[in-house]
């Protein structure tokens, strides 16, 4: 049989793009508070016996009888949860009278019972006309890049594999399904639902979801703290049960006190024999979920050729 060039080419092309979707590292993807990456959520098993299993995504508290207009009544929610409702509040206001954004995005995440090691990642947001992102790692897999532009590619995002070698750099880049299995193999959320603004709007939509069914929910202010130099607002909530909750049994939220805008959340999630734990031992345990923003910038112009899959510097 003779091969043709395009054949042998095309034949290359093929192997390329397996040997890419065939790596676990290709699809790492940013967001925050629990987030469905299907209309059913998805479920972990976490390695340690002692945890119990828990849905790695939630939109909202657990399916459950509607309450009555008498027991959701009958549930107080403290000063300091309507407080963070309030700011986070604001701050979406605010975030949502910004075109685009620069940050970097720190992300730990447990993953099929393991915790993962934390990633560093350059982000590029932009709000308007449009949701776009671009990410590009400094660590884990050192210059992974992901671009995603929700008008452009099909709805696909696009990965350019990271991690040196003159293989690595030989790979073509390749496009997934934000939603689809191998893109949320190495991520709780999908990369639809990154960015700050999202994290607000869906922390927002959670609380309220929590008192329109009246699920009772500890909310404590804490002594303001730093993040990257940035005063903090730090808000404690604690979840009386799995039922209510069944990711979550502690979330920590530290919003900054000039734009009231999420900077940090550290979520724990929910242990069989936790009583028999010290507090320190119980989170270094149950440690689910810990995003942070750093280097913050709202002043900064965005080209539309950010967003493109063919600036010349991201070589796709």
């Amino acid at each position: 049989m003779i091969q043709t060039p395009t054949s042998v080419a095309a034949r290359r092309s093929n192997m390329l793009a397996l040997m890419i979707a065939s790596s676990a590292a290709v699809t790492a993807v940013a967001s925050f508070d629990p987030v469905p990456a299907g209309e059913d959520p998805l479920r972990i098993l976490l390695g340690n016996t002692e945890i119990e299993s828990a849905p790695a995504n939630t939109d909202a508290p657990a399916a459950s009888a509607e309450p009555t207009a008498a027991a959701v009544a009958a549930v107080e929610y403290s000063p300091d949860f309507h407080l963070c409702i309030q700011q986070l509040e604001e701050g979406r206001e605010f975030l949502s009278g910004i075109d685009s954004y620069k940050a970097i995005f720190h992300k730990t995440e447990r993953l099929g019972g393991d915790l993962g090691e934390r990633q560093d990642i350059e982000i590029t947001v932009g709000h308007s006309p449009n949701f776009n992102i671009y990410m590009r790692w400094r660590n884990f897999e050192k210059g992974r890049q992901l671009l995603f532009n929700s008008q452009e590619n099909d709805g696909l995002m696009i990965v350019k594999k990271g991690g040196g070698g003159l293989l690595n750099r030989m790979l073509p880049a390749i496009s997934l399904d934000p939603m689809g299995s191998l893109a949320m193999s190495e991520s709780r959320y999908p990369v639809t639902q990154a960015g700050i603004l999202a994290m607000a709007e869906r922390i927002i939509r959670i609380r309220n979801e929590e008192q329109t069914r009246g699920y009772p929910v500890d909310c404590t202010r804490l002594d303001d703290q730093e993040v990257d130099g940035r005063n903090c607002s730090a808000f404690l909530f604690k979840f009386h049960s799995k039922k209510t909750s069944p990711v979550y049994r502690t979330s920590r939220i530290l919003i900054d006190s000039e734009y009231h805008i999420p900077v940090k959340v550290v979520n724990h999630t929910w242990s069989a024999n936790q009583d028999s734990l010290t507090e320190k031992e119980l989170d270094d345990l149950t440690l689910v979920e810990d995003y942070e923003f750093t280097a913050i910038d709202f002043k900064v112009k965005v080209t539309t050729e950010v967003f493109s899959r063919n600036n010349p510097r991201y070589r796709m």
